[in-house]
């Protein structure tokens, strides 16, 4: 097995939080967005974030990814800080600038996201 770089090892699975931490806070965040843009009441957007994040655990896991059960737990309680960071913002700024927001957020995501199945592809290898 050959040295990770660091641009690798950087998401490497944490116990409780990792880098894909910050993905499952953006996502919350952006869940949220989506569903108010379609007019959904927050606890419509609550349950239906809170399912989404669960049911991703559930897939990672039919995909063989390996966790801690506290990560698992993390990234569904990540993403619900990340809808809820997005209610405080409705509430305090203008539409906008959430827009602006919005689409920063989700170009950090996309670019996080690309960055993180990378690494994971290059470690599965490196394992081989």
């Amino acid at each position: 097995m050959g040295k990770e770089s660091w641009a690798v090892k950087i998401w490497s699975e944490g116990k409780c939080l990792d880098l894909w931490s910050v993905n499952h806070f953006l996502g919350g965040f952006l869940l949220g967005y989506v569903f108010v843009y379609l007019g959904f009441c927050f606890w419509i957007v609550f349950l239906g974030t809170l399912l989404f994040m669960s049911a991703w655990e559930i897939f990672e896991m039919t995909e063989g990814v390996e966790e801690y059960i506290c990560n698992k737990l993390f990234d569904v309680v990540t993403g619900l800080a990340g809808l809820l960071v997005f209610y405080v913002l409705i509430l305090n700024i203008d539409s906008y600038s959430l827009f602006l927001l919005f689409i920063f957020s989700s170009t950090i995501f996309i670019a996080l996201e690309v960055w993180g199945y990378l690494a994971y592809r290059i470690r599965t290898v490196m394992m081989e």
